[in-house]
């Protein structure tokens, strides 16, 4: 019901729908248009002039972490996820975050030749 109802900008944070669509994985949910309708709650990125973006290494890879699980493969999703763990400073990632985002890409077949040499020379 949350993703079929028009909601501001604030209702979802990427780490709460993160959670969410962790949670959703481990129990064995599949359903592609829930993830897909949970995607579209994430803040727009790159965000509006002024405004933060509201991403960080460990939502962005508990999201590519609990599609890979569901196998959904979201292209839009993981190109907007890409994009914004590309801009995230390289402060914010530690080691479990690279290896679970690369993890993600593998198990969902989605090459991102660029978001993988940023990732590599955070290590």
């Amino acid at each position: 019901r949350v993703c079929k109802e028009a909601h501001p900008a604030t209702v979802a944070t990427t780490r709460s729908v993160a959670l969410i669509m962790n949670a959703l994985s481990k129990v064995g949910i599949r359903d592609r248009a829930l993830f897909v309708a949970l995607g579209r709650l994430l803040p727009p990125h790159p965000a509006p002039a002024g405004k933060p973006h509201g991403y960080d290494a460990q939502a962005v890879a508990n999201i590519l972490n609990a599609l890979a699980k569901a196998s959904v493969r979201d292209v839009a999703l993981m190109r907007q996820l890409g994009a914004a763990a590309e801009d995230l400073p390289p402060s914010q990632f530690e080691t479990q975050h690279v290896a679970t985002i690369l993890n993600a890409h593998v198990r969902l077949d989605f090459p991102a030749p660029h978001l993988f040499t940023t990732l590599a020379s955070l290590l």
